[in-house]
């Protein structure tokens, strides 16, 4: 689109393809990059990262715990979770 020869086809929509190649070669560049950081990141899990969240009271803390080890039992107190079923 930039040679000579091709210089009046593009002349119209020169600008848009150049914006757009250059948009499309940034967000391969960034997607390459994020996918470096997921594998990078691959199995640690996510635990970490939701047992951060703060919460203003202990009402509401209960009402979105994430904890994947332990549950609450009816009395308030933790419990072990139940073993899952398995498909064979």
């Amino acid at each position: 689109m930039y040679e000579p020869g091709h210089l009046q086809a593009y002349l119209p929509a020169r600008k848009e393809l150049t914006t757009f190649a250059v948009l499309t070669i940034t967000l391969i560049l960034m997607t390459i990059v994020n996918a470096c950081v997921c594998a990078n990141n691959f199995n640690r899990g996510l635990k970490p990262y939701i047992t951060k969240r703060k919460f203003e009271n202990q009402d509401e803390k209960n009402r979105y715990a994430y904890n994947t080890e332990m549950i609450a039992g009816p009395s308030g107190k933790l419990a072990p979770v139940p073993s899952r079923m398995t498909i064979d």
